[in-house]
């Protein structure tokens, strides 16, 4: 299914990177670009709990913080950062040490693109908007991204690696995401490593049964009313994260339609491996988040990244091999090269890593850090600041960057919605509204109705207004709006 035969170079992009230097250099590049961008980006509500489980003061304590999560995370991670925090927390920023971990697997992720031997992966791979929001911050959605990279090698390309891949995919075992387990599993099996097939599946029942030990016996879920969402709506954010955001998806997803019929019409059974693959890297997640009763929220499916983009790369090889022998063609196939590189990688990437500009795949990149910056207890007595918050966590952020309020109050109601109320000495007072609806469906451009009339009620009279709405303009313009994302 790689198309090994047709990379030929047509245009400025290399189908495939070969030299040692060059791919050494790119992903140092990458490496220092993610470090940096992981230092400027606040800290929201998952990343928060992340501190407070390496900072209990021991690794068991800190182990049993996570079991006692209602998402069954890795404890390998914790294992890891407990690690990092006792040798680097004195001189790295904690924004920088508490995301090493993800930083690290989305690295080891794009290595192991520039070792496929599927054109353009690697390229697609590096300007994943996905890869990048997943790679730096404190979750391990990135580790899921890598198993996922590993299941598609595994069972498209070969299953023959390298004394360090082996080991890798090995050792990974006790760092993947729960979902990773299972991928991983597969990939050992599709490789007959029976001895880490069952080394796999035993860690995973001992990890399971730990789990719920500590909730009673039971998966603990989230009940929650948003589920899954509308068809249309769940490929939309689907393919948001599979792919990039910013309209990509008009490129991704005919290229991945092509991609799909280039590859069966090569072998026939890969028809049965490309179900099997999206079964398990889609379908399985959706089927636990059914069965738990838990939102869906796209980076749940992101391990399907690889195998998603690696399509997308065989159907835009697919246009290429239809010029191959005519002449005239190769000027425009170049083009085409060149537009999707740009328009499905490059440009939504810089969109949103570089102006931090809505729709994100997935998960907001946080500027709270440059929100809390233009306000706080030092402003005047009185202010009123209202803060729409599509994840909970100013409620966390701002106790852990200005100490406990000294006034709380949970029911504050404006006509059916109900807000929180935290006030500090000086009477500066924060009103917070948490809506996960506004995370993904909401349009960016203007809040719903009944936000716009909590905005401009005169009787709080707010003079900030952080939210993630990018042209909106209060009735008042002496409101400042403020972007948190």
């Amino acid at each position: 299914m790689n198309g090994r035969s047709s990379a030929y170079r047509v245009g400025l992009i290399p189908p495939l990177v070969d030299s040692k230097k060059t791919i050494l250099v790119i992903i140092g590049l990458w490496f220092a670009l993610h470090a940096w961008l992981a230092t400027g980006r606040s800290l929201w509500m998952d990343e928060l709990s992340r501190i407070e489980h390496v900072e209990l003061g021991s690794l068991w304590l800190a182990l049993k913080g996570v079991f006692s999560e209602p998402s069954p995370f890795t404890p390998g991670e914790i294992v890891f950062l407990y690690g990092v925090k006792k040798v680097f927390s004195n001189f790295l920023p904690l924004e920088l040490w508490l995301r090493s971990f993800a930083l690290l697997q989305g690295l080891l992720a794009l290595w192991l693109s520039f070792k496929s031997r599927t054109p353009y992966l690697w390229f697609f791979t590096l300007f994943s908007a996905s890869l990048t929001s997943h790679s730096t911050q404190a979750r391990p959605y990135s580790a899921l991204f890598l198993a996922g990279t590993f299941l598609y090698l595994t069972m498209f390309e070969r299953t023959v690696f390298t004394r360090s891949e082996l080991w890798l995919m090995r050792v990974q075992t006790f760092f993947t995401h729960v979902y990773g387990l299972l991928f991983l599993l597969v990939a050992q099996l599709f490789r007959k490593d029976r001895l880490w097939a069952g080394i796999t599946f035993v860690y995973s029942v001992a990890f399971t049964a730990t789990y719920m030990k500590f909730h009673s016996g039971e998966f603990s879920g989230w009940s929650s009313n948003l589920l899954l969402p509308p068809l249309g709506e769940f490929v939309r954010q689907t393919a948001g994260v599979l792919g990039n955001p910013h309209k990509a998806s008009f490129l991704f997803l005919p290229l991945f339609l092509v991609g799909i019929v280039a590859s069966i019409r090569t072998n026939r059974s890969n028809l049965g491996r490309i179900l099997l693959y999206f079964g398990l890297t889609v379908g399985g997640p959706v089927a636990a988040l059914v069965v738990g009763k838990y939102a869906y929220f796209p980076r749940q499916v992101v391990a399907a990244t690889t195998g998603f983009l690696a399509i997308c790369a065989l159907g835009l090889l697919f246009i290429i091999d239809q010029a191959r022998h005519n002449r005239k063609a190769l000027p425009i196939t170049s083009l085409v090269i060149l537009l999707t590189a740009w328009f499905a990688g490059a440009r939504p990437w810089v969109r949103s890593t570089v102006f931090k500009m809505p729709p994100f795949p997935d998960v907001a990149f946080h500027q709270y850090r440059d929100v809390v910056a233009t306000f706080g207890p030092q402003s005047n007595s009185g202010d009123n600041i209202l803060i729409i918050d599509g994840a909970g966590t100013y409620q966390f952020y701002l106790k852990r960057i200005y100490g406990p309020a000294s006034n709380t109050e949970h029911d504050v109601m404006f006509k059916q919605l109900k807000l929180r109320r935290d006030c500090w000495k000086n009477h500066f007072c924060v009103l917070t509204y948490y809506d996960s609806n506004l995370t993904w469906t909401t349009d960016f451009s203007n809040p719903p109705q009944l936000i716009q009339d909590l905005i401009n009620a005169p009787e709080f009279g707010f003079i900030k207004v952080v939210g993630p709405w990018v042209d909106y303009r209060p009735n008042n313009p002496s409101v400042k709006m403020l972007r948190d994302w």
